[in-house]
């Protein structure tokens, strides 16, 4: 076990270390730091560890749609929410049809940034791109119900406090 800390440890220092010289795009270095944070998920589930790697793979190349995705996501799902709207906008502007549900994701990570106008733009676009697809049935669709209640969740964001 304490092998395994010791692991996690020295990856988050090498991480951190690096993290000045991502600025330049590096394909396949991204892919490397991609690689990385995937088998740590895998082996360990240390989500925090995995996600300064993936967002070093993002960063490293900035095309790379995958490693931006998984920057996203793991940031909803761990700290840092509303930071995740950087990424999931990189996967939107390079390739909007990547994932069926990209705009809301996006819409979350506005949501959770308070930047309620924004999310419910992309709620919106979503529950759009639902209509136009009634019978979508892959993974990552998510249900006109949820999207409905996080658009009421903005809206009562957006009211005025006394």
């Amino acid at each position: 076990m304490s092998s395994i800390r010791c692991v996690l440890i020295f990856l988050t220092l090498l991480v951190l270390s690096f993290q000045g010289f991502a600025q330049t795009q590096d394909p396949a270095l991204a892919k490397e730091y991609f690689d990385q944070a995937e088998e740590i998920l895998e082996a360990t589930k240390a989500e925090d560890q995995a996600r300064e790697i993936y967002i070093l793979a993002a960063e490293t190349d900035t095309t790379f749609v995958k490693a931006n995705f998984e920057a996203g996501h793991i940031h909803i799902r761990t700290i840092g929410k509303e930071l995740a709207v950087k990424y999931f906008m990189r996967v939107y502007r390079q390739d909007p049809d990547y994932r069926f549900d990209i705009e809301y994701w996006i819409g979350k990570s506005y949501q959770f940034g308070l930047d309620f106008d924004n999310a419910l733009r992309y709620y919106n676009l979503y529950k759009q791109k639902l209509a136009k697809k009634p019978n979508y049935q892959g993974k990552d669709k998510q249900d006109a119900a949820h999207v409905d209640r996080c658009i009421q969740e903005c809206e009562n964001g957006k009211l005025p406090t006394d």
